[in-house]
């Protein structure tokens, strides 16, 4: 018998490593809910608004238009607060509206307590 090719190998390698992954996916799923799927929300002791846990709660319940519409009152709220941005342009991004998205994140650049308002366009 001869041995197998590298195309062979590899094929078998690629379906052992499926085989041995696949059991992870309900939990990476499930934490993608919570943190997002990419990680990177801010821990909850930095939340300076009582609006935000709101946001957090229905994100994880991924109700994105409710999470998305607190967000937007958030924002409304009071112009220098950066977490109405941060929000916002995170519920969008996580229904997948990049573009508005990026431009709500960017906006976080001309936030601050201390400075002018945050720019509205």
């Amino acid at each position: 018998m001869a041995a197998p090719s590298y195309p062979q190998m590899r094929t078998r390698v690629c379906l052992l490593w499926v085989l041995l992954t696949v059991h992870q996916l309900p939990a990476q799923v499930g934490s993608w809910e919570v943190r997002g799927i990419l990680g990177v929300l801010p821990p909850t002791a930095l939340d300076k608004s009582p609006v935000v846990a709101e946001v957090r709660a229905r994100l994880a319940l991924r109700q994105l238009p409710e999470a998305h519409e607190l967000a937007v009152s958030l924002m409304g709220q009071d112009v220098r607060n950066y977490e109405g941005y941060f929000w916002t342009g995170f519920v969008e991004f996580q229904q997948g509206s990049w573009y508005s998205a990026v431009r709500r994140l960017g906006k976080l650049r001309s936030c601050s307590l201390w400075a002018m308002p945050c720019r509205r366009s």
